[in-house]
């Protein structure tokens, strides 16, 4: 057993190397861009750990479910991606709740089931914990609220000084954005830049 710990650490401080690599090259190769990194047992981790320690550096979950939810306790329900602020009002307004911790507690976890579908509140209390799918096939199948009411694409950048520079970043987004709306047969009656 000892082994396993040890081959899992092994991993876990090889990956980290990986990134800071990764992370290190990219700045070199893009004069100074700088990358925000997570890393985690499953993709909801990883993404959540990405917003930590902006705008150049890496936060690391270790693959336990004493550090998961340690991490995960002290977060608001919001940082849970799939969580807007519809979801997020009602349940700051009904059960009180702003952090994973609170919904975690026995009555607010129940009371999910009466607020929402079944699946939803299965979905909001398993990512409340850390637990996620690993896999992108999976997560895309669920979805909070009656239907994808938005489509966002969203990059974090370090200062751009230049109007053609910020035209060409906008043109890029745009296109992304547009070939995810194509592929999931979305159209558009609304857009918003937010700088």
């Amino acid at each position: 057993e000892n082994g396993d710990l040890d081959d899992h650490k092994f991993v876990q401080r090889r990956a980290e190397e990986i990134v800071q690599s990764m992370r290190k090259e990219v700045s070199i190769v893009t004069n100074g861009l700088t990358i925000s990194a997570g890393l985690a047992c499953n993709r909801m981790l990883a993404k959540i750990a990405s917003d930590f320690n902006k705008p150049n550096g890496q936060c690391v979950i270790p693959n336990t479910p004493v550090a998961i939810l340690n991490f995960m306790s002290p977060l608001g329900i919001r940082k849970i991606p799939g969580v807007g602020k519809v979801t997020e009002h009602i349940v700051k307004e009904v059960l009180g709740c702003t952090t994973c911790r609170q919904l975690m507690q026995p009555s607010p976890a129940l009371q999910l089931y009466h607020l929402f579908k079944q699946d939803t509140a299965r979905f909001i209390l398993k990512s409340a914990l850390g637990i996620s799918s690993t896999t992108r096939e999976s997560d895309s199948q669920i979805h909070i609220g009656p239907s994808q009411k938005g489509i966002s694409n969203e990059r974090t950048f370090s200062e751009i000084s230049k109007p053609e520079k910020l035209f060409e970043v906008a043109t890029a987004l745009s296109q992304s954005l547009s070939e995810q709306m194509k592929a999931k047969g979305l159209m558009g009656k609304t857009m918003t830049l937010k700088l």
